[in-house]
């Protein structure tokens, strides 16, 4: 996908998250830092995005939209011929973005007052998450080598025994950058599995990574350990598209599948923003 990175767009006055409301929230004045507290491109999107959108605002009528066979095809083909993933259409549950998705699955998958295990230090939302939803945080914190993460298994097994209901992976690792082998990605699953825990994996970074590594996802492992496993999916990161507000929760089991939607026609998301939709269907099929 080639793409113009040179050009420096002026994001101020744009109600940007990331520059114009630093000050309010950080505390830190226009033009004295950088801000690197949000992670999204300050890239224009590709021309294929922008045409496929253009093309759908000139159409001119902006009704209730769903989910057509294009795009699930396009997410299933991206995933198949760049991860060698098998997903399928009956897995996907679609939300504004994989944070609702997290929330609802841990109010789906345990009590209030239930703990909740994240590999710190990790995503700050992911700890927003737990304690809004009226769980309890528990932490597993990561071996740190000199700058290189690794889990530290033996008491990650010690969390899960002591009652950890539901584990949250990010996989890829954010801020730490780690690309989970096969090997730890596989042991995780394995020690879920083994302890009852759930499991849900943010693997909306799958994209992004450099040359000499490869992202293994855990839709990858056996079949075994797929009772209990939700995986979040999106082109946000890949594409620059965090404001179109569109994750994909992959659910393999048929009975947790389905308590899923029933949550998510109780909040009303079973309508789709169109332009969300197109622009993630051109990304996928053109990037």
């Amino acid at each position: 996908m080639a793409h113009e990175l040179d050009t420096i767009i002026n994001r101020y006055g744009t109600d940007c998250l990331k520059w114009d409301y630093m000050e309010k929230w950080l505390g830190v004045p226009e033009g004295e830092a950088l801000p690197s507290w949000v992670s999204d491109w300050d890239f224009k999107a590709p021309n294929f995005i922008t045409d496929a959108l253009q093309e759908r605002l000139n159409h001119g009528i902006f009704g209730y939209s769903e989910r057509g066979d294009e795009y699930f095809n396009s997410v299933i083909d991206w995933w198949a011929e760049r991860h060698q993933v098998s997903l399928q259409k009956e897995w996907f549950h679609t939300t504004p973005g994989s944070l609702p998705a997290i929330a609802m699955l841990v109010e789906q998958w345990c009590q209030v007052g239930d703990k909740v295990l994240v590999l710190s230090p990790v995503y700050h939302a992911f700890y927003r998450t737990i304690e809004n939803t009226g769980r309890t945080v528990a932490e597993s914190s990561l071996i740190n080598d000199n700058g290189y993460y690794t889990i530290d298994f033996a008491d990650l097994e010690a969390q899960f025994q002591n009652g950890v209901k539901i584990m949250i992976f990010c996989n890829p690792h954010n801020p730490g950058g780690r690309v989970w082998t096969e090997q730890e990605v596989t042991q995780v699953c394995q020690l879920c599995h083994q302890y009852g825990v759930y499991l849900i994996s943010d693997e909306i970074w799958a994209d992004m990574v450099f040359s000499g590594h490869t992202f293994y996802s855990c839709l990858r492992v056996e079949p075994q350990y797929f009772d209990k496993l939700a995986v979040c999916i999106a082109g946000t990161k890949t594409f620059g598209l965090p404001s179109m507000r569109l994750t994909n929760t992959m659910i393999p089991n048929e009975k947790e599948a389905q308590a899923l939607k029933t949550k998510l026609l109780a909040y009303g998301i079973d309508v789709y923003s169109a332009f969300s939709i197109i622009a993630n269907q051109a990304a996928y099929r053109n990037g």
